[in-house]
């Protein structure tokens, strides 16, 4: 059983990986504090401990702004936009991937399957469960 969990931890952290580099790099015409937030967000985009106080931090950033400016640029908030992207990743490897959900969730930056199911059936409209059934169905 560990063999396989930790089978499927590598297939999902080699998804995670190639996601990673498909990433569109920051629009060069974004003002300097939007792009340090989209580029730290690209690179730490599946660490659970992503949030948006932190990302601020790291960049350097007490600007209670930079929401507002991150979404006038990118067209989503900091947290949305981290969860869009996770929520992709995890679609797919629900999709193709057999690793458990769990596993799905941690890779993809949630901390346990209870947070990964409620965030998921929030911006999907379905649990993970019910998504990779449907999947299977097509």
């Amino acid at each position: 059983m560990h063999q396989i969990i930790q089978h499927g931890r590598l297939h999902a952290w080699n998804e995670c990986t190639n996601y990673q580099a498909s990433l569109t790099p920051p629009d060069p015409t974004w003002p300097v504090d939007v792009r340090a937030v989209a580029a730290y967000i690209h690179t730490n985009l599946f660490d659970e401990n992503l949030m948006v106080a932190r990302v601020k931090r790291e960049c350097g950033i007490g600007d209670n702004n930079i929401s507002g400016r991150f979404r006038y640029y990118v067209g989503q908030g900091i947290k949305e936009y981290i969860d869009s992207h996770r929520m992709d990743l995890a679609k797919r490897l629900l999709f193709c991937n057999g690793s458990t959900i769990l596993v799905i969730a941690l890779e993809v930056g949630y901390p346990s399957h209870s947070a990964f199911a409620m965030s998921f059936k929030r911006r999907v409209g379905c649990t993970p469960a019910e998504f990779r059934i449907r999947c299977r169905e097509m």
